[in-house]
């Protein structure tokens, strides 16, 4: 794959989507996940080395600063078509109806399979994308969509549309801006600190891999410089091991625009991070333990447990 990055890499780049869901959706294969989404088409390349820190990013998404779009060699229709889920969003985008998002994320909730679920949550973020950068201007709230769907999903549900969101913080375009600026705003409004959490640990699972896509890392400084999200007000990075120092100490770096000291300290502390239990595992676990107990707590105060017990 490194090989094929390097010759290849607006093959790859345009085939992410595919190449992506034929890896196992949970975050195992890190490194070379990372390497597909840091791949970036050779005329943009350049862009890379842009300083995005100290920019108004919604600003930078307005003006079209990027003026390319990303180039998809898949169709992401006839995926969503096959998963019989193209009408519901087709639906949801001409009315805006938020009951809509209930129902996609009711008939992702009831099926089981985990391995299906990621690739069409995976496919509707895409295809959203790709909506929203094209009509922009006829999208009454662009942010909507995804804030309202990270909270009716389930635990795993939410673990692959995080991932997805993630997963779309590739090379320097519009289609990264606009998903910086929509992970940044569910963070800002969601006031769960339980989903704040969960979104900050998968982030901290690809900043511990090189490659790190140049979207993940623009949008990990955002975070430490605090201009909109305050990560040293939580209680997840208060009580995380050696987070809350290991974090000040890159905020000084990034202010002080000392981008290479910031690098080699992030580089050679970041591992510091993972403890033996991994973070976004042990949250995924305890909120599956909270979802089944209050599973079995309706259960009981429906009781049905009685009904079937007298059986």
């Amino acid at each position: 794959m490194f090989l094929l990055s390097n010759s290849y890499p607006e093959f790859i780049s345009g085939y992410y989507y595919i190449c992506i869901i034929s890896l196992p959706p949970e975050n195992i294969y890190m490194q070379l996940k990372n390497l597909i989404l840091s791949t970036t088409p050779r005329n943009l390349e350049n862009l890379k080395n842009l300083n995005f820190i100290d920019k108004d990013l919604e600003k930078e998404f307005n003006n079209n600063t990027f003026s390319n779009n990303v180039e998809n060699l898949f169709d992401i229709k006839s995926i969503l078509r096959q998963y019989q889920f193209l009408a519901l969003l087709e639906n949801y985008i001409e009315v805006q109806d938020t009951e809509l998002i209930k129902s996609i994320c009711d008939k992702l909730n009831k099926n089981k399979n985990k391995t299906f679920n990621f690739y069409v949550i995976y496919a509707i973020v895409i295809y959203w994308a790709e909506k929203v950068l094209k009509n922009y201007e006829n999208i009454k709230d662009p942010y909507c969509f995804f804030f309202q769907m990270i909270q009716y999903m389930e635990i795993d549900n939410r673990d692959h549309l995080i991932n997805s969101l993630l997963n779309e913080l590739r090379y320097p375009s519009n289609q990264t801006l606009y998903f910086l600026l929509m992970i940044n705003y569910i963070l800002v409004k969601i006031h769960n600190e339980q989903i704040e959490e969960h979104i900050i640990m998968l982030l901290f699972e690809r900043l511990l891999i090189k490659p790190i896509p140049w979207g993940i890392e623009l949008l990990f400084q955002k975070l430490i410089k605090g201009e909109k999200y305050n990560l040293f007000n939580t209680n997840y990075i208060k009580n995380l091991n050696g987070g809350f120092a290991f974090i000040k100490s890159l905020k000084d770096f990034v202010e002080d625009n000392n981008y290479q000291k910031y690098t080699v300290y992030r580089n050679m502390k970041m591992n510091n991070l993972n403890p033996n239990n991994n973070n976004a595992t042990q949250l995924r676990d305890s909120s599956k333990k909270e979802k089944s107990e209050q599973t079995k707590k309706n259960y009981e105060e429906n009781g049905d447990g009685k009904n079937k017990g007298d059986n």
